[in-house]
C-alpha cells in the first residue's frame, strides 16, 4: 500500500480510504431515508480491524452518518489509536435518539460543538482531516461580511488547527469556486470530489493536479452500481436511500449507466480483476492524486475494494479503450 501527503498537514495516507457512510445505518432526513439500509455493526467493526490489517490507515466517516452512529463505531474499533487517520464532517444538526437530520449549522459555535462531539463518539483527541459539508454554503464577497460565509468557518477551523484539536481541513462541494477557495487556505488537506467511471468534473481533477493536492473520491463505485453486482431488475429496501431517490434500473439515467458499465465490463475485468476492482483501478488511473473512498457492508465487499490495490492501475491502452466504448455506448 502506497502512501500519499494531505497538502501541507504533514499526514500521510494510504491510497484507498475506507467510506464509513453505510456502515452508520439509516437516518432521516426531512425528505425521506438516508444511508444504504440495515448493517450488522459487529461485522462492521470487524471490517474496520481487517481493513487496518490489511494495510489501509485512512477512514472516512462525518458525524450525521447514521446519526452519530458511524462514529461510534470507528471510536470502538479504534479509539485514539494513532496510526489511524479519520476524515470526519459538520455542518448538519440531528437528534441522535431518533436519527433525524433537523437542519443545518457551520456557524463558530456549532462547529466547536459538532467538533466536541464527533471527538467523544471517535474517542479521539484529534480529527486529522475535518470536512465541511455544506456544499453551497455562501463565499464571501469582495468588501462583504464574512459573517455566515466560508470565510467565518475556515477562520474557525484554522482556529482549531493552532489549537492542536483537528490537523487539517477541506470542504466537500463539487463547485468549482468553492473548492478553489478551500485550496488556497493554508491547511487545506485534499478536495472532496464525485469521481468514477461514470461521473467525474475534469476541472477538479486539473485543479488538484495543480495545487498537488489528493483527490477524495466519493462515490468510487456509484453508490454500488460499480460493484457489478446490480442488474435490471434489482430492487432496494424501503430504508435504501436509493429507493428514495428513485433508482430505475429499467429505464432513466440508472439503466443507461448499466448499459455503459456492460459495454465495459471485459476491459474493467481482465487481469483477474472483479468489476469493482477494474473501476477502482480506472480511478487510479484517471489521476495519480485520485484516493477512492469506498463504502461497504460486509467483509466480503470489504476485502473485494481493498485487494483491488494489489492489480493497480488500468493501463493507458486500457483507459482509452474504456472511453472509446463508453462514448458508443
Amino acid at each position: 500500500m502506497s502512501l500519499r501527503p494531505l497538502g501541507q498537514t504533514g499526514i500521510h495516507v494510504s491510497d484507498i480510504c475506507i467510506g464509513c457512510w453505510a456502515i452508520g445505518g439509516p437516518f432521516y432526513d426531512r425528505g425521506g431515508w438516508m444511508g444504504y439500509g440495515t448493517i450488522d455493526e459487529a461485522e462492521a467493526v470487524a471490517c474496520l480491524h481487517r481493513a487496518l490489517d490489511m494495510g489501509v490507515n485512512f477512514f472516512d466517516t462525518s458525524d450525521v452518518y447514521g446519526c452519530g452512529q458511524s462514529e461510534r463505531l470507528l471510536g470502538q474499533a479504534f479509539g485514539n489509536r494513532p496510526e489511524v487517520v479519520i476524515s470526519d464532517k459538520f455542518g448538519f444538526v440531528f437528534d441522535e435518539a431518533t436519527r433525524t437530520v433537523t437542519g443545518q449549522d457551520a456557524s463558530p459555535a456549532a462547529i466547536r460543538r459538532s467538533l466536541d462531539a464527533s471527538l467523544k463518539r471517535l474517542q479521539r483527541e484529534q480529527i486529522d482531516l475535518y470536512a465541511l459539508q455544506l456544499w453551497d454554503y455562501p463565499l464571501p464577497q469582495p468588501g462583504g461580511p464574512t459573517t455566515g460565509t466560508a470565510a467565518e468557518v475556515f477562520d474557525t477551523l484554522d482556529d482549531l488547527v493552532a489549537e492542536g484539536k483537528i490537523r487539517g481541513y477541506c470542504w466537500l462541494t463539487d463547485d468549482l469556486d468553492r473548492v478553489r477557495y478551500a485550496t488556497s487556505r493554508r491547511h487545506c488537506g485534499g478536495a472532496p470530489q464525485l469521481l468514477n467511471l461514470l461521473e467525474s468534473n475534469p476541472k477538479l481533477i486539473e485543479l488538484c493536479a495543480g495545487k498537488n493536492l489528493p483527490a477524495l473520491c466519493r462515490r468510487p463505485l456509484c453508490m454500488g452500481l460499480l460493484s457489478g453486482k446490480f442488474t435490471a431488475d434489482s430492487q432496494f429496501a424501503d430504508n435504501d436511500m436509493r429507493k428514495r431517490f428513485g433508482w430505475n434500473l429499467q429505464s432513466g439515467k440508472q439503466a443507461t449507466w448499466l448499459k455503459q458499465l456492460a459495454a465495459v465490463r471485459e476491459v474493467l475485468t481482465r487481469h483477474g480483476r472483479t468489476v469493482a476492482q477494474g473501476s477502482l483501478a480506472w480511478i487510479w488511473a484517471r489521476s495519480p492524486l485520485a484516493i477512492p473512498c469506498p463504502g461497504f457492508k460486509n467483509l466480503a465487499q470489504l476485502e473485494e475494494n481493498v485487494r483491488a490495490r494489489q492489480f493497480g492501475p488500468l493501463s493507458g491502452d486500457e483507459m482509452r479503450e474504456i472511453e472509446r466504448l463508453l462514448q458508443r455506448a
